[in-house]
Order: C-alpha cells, then sequence, then structure tokens
C-alpha cells in the first residue's frame, strides 16, 4: 500500500509539476506577444473572453487558465500536443462544427504559428486576470519613442530693450 501510494505521488509529480511550473524564456514570451496574443485579440477575443457580451462554447481564451481549460468540447489547447488540441483543429477548419473563426479562415502562416506555439509547449506569459491587448503598435508613436528632433524657434519683435 505504501509504495503504490509513493509511485502515484511520484507520478503526480513528474507528469503535473512541469505544466505548472513552466519557465518561459524571452523568446517564448515575445513569440506569444508578436504571434499569438494579437490574433486572439483580433479574432476570437468578441466571443470568448470574460468581456465578450455572451461567452461561446464555454471557452476563455483571455487567461492561460481558460485556454488550457478549455470550453464545452474539450480542452482548446494542450502543451506539446498539436494534434490534442481542439484550438487547431477548429482553425484549421478540419470540423465543421468548431470551425473558427467562423466568418473566415485565418492565413496558413498564422494557424502555422499557433501549431508551432502548441508543439513548444504552448508558453503564456499572461497570468490570472484577463488583460487587454498591450497596444504595442500604438505604442510605437508615442513621443517617448520617437527621436529628438530640433524644434523651430518663433522669431519675437522686442521694442525698448536697454
Amino acid at each position: 500500500m505504501k509504495r503504490t501510494v509513493t509511485l502515484s505521488l511520484g507520478f503526480c509529480i513528474l507528469v503535473l509539476a512541469p505544466a505548472a511550473a513552466q519557465e518561459i524564456t524571452s523568446e517564448q514570451a515575445e513569440f506569444f506577444e508578436k504571434k499569438i496574443r494579437p490574433v486572439l485579440v483580433e479574432r476570437c477575443y468578441k466571443c470568448h473572453s470574460a468581456k465578450s457580451e455572451k461567452l461561446k462554447g464555454g471557452l476563455l481564451l483571455d487567461t492561460r487558465a481558460g485556454i488550457r481549460k478549455g470550453g464545452d468540447s474539450g480542452r482548446a489547447v494542450v502543451p506539446g500536443d498539436v494534434r490534442g488540441s481542439l484550438l487547431i483543429e477548429a482553425i484549421r477548419y478540419g470540423d465543421e462544427d468548431l470551425a473558427m473563426p467562423p466568418k473566415e479562415k485565418l492565413p496558413a502562416g498564422v494557424i502555422a504559428d499557433f501549431e508551432k506555439w502548441i508543439a513548444m509547449g504552448a508558453p503564456d506569459p499572461r497570468d490570472g486576470v484577463a488583460s487587454e491587448n498591450p497596444g504595442w503598435e500604438k505604442s510605437k508613436n508615442h513621443w517617448a519613442f520617437k527621436v529628438p528632433q530640433k524644434p523651430t524657434v518663433p522669431l519675437v519683435e522686442v521694442e525698448n530693450v536697454k
């Protein structure tokens, strides 16, 4: 009995610990932020986020926990298992009932990015509460990121200066 409990506990630690304590490299975080999150925000959050008017399929894609848990049809993302991830089946339009996004299939390059992301273990830097798109594109135009320019100084007429 004691041996069975020890083996079971050891198995749980070996299988579950890596998923819970997955360290994300800066390259993985950058890949997610540049290739995955923008697509989720633009094409999925309308129906699959905490801020959706009506959550579709019980699937939340705006948090790491939500994307891993999945929805009414099962787990959306199984880290490291492209074939076992329903999200891939949906965006490939492999099943007519799951096809997402509903109006237009994603470009092949975007689908390949999602496949690569899941194959690398679906590293997701999001933690806890859902957040909006950080707006990287808008940030590029912020004054702090502009090259300083020498302003033109207006000419001023000065009278009675002694």
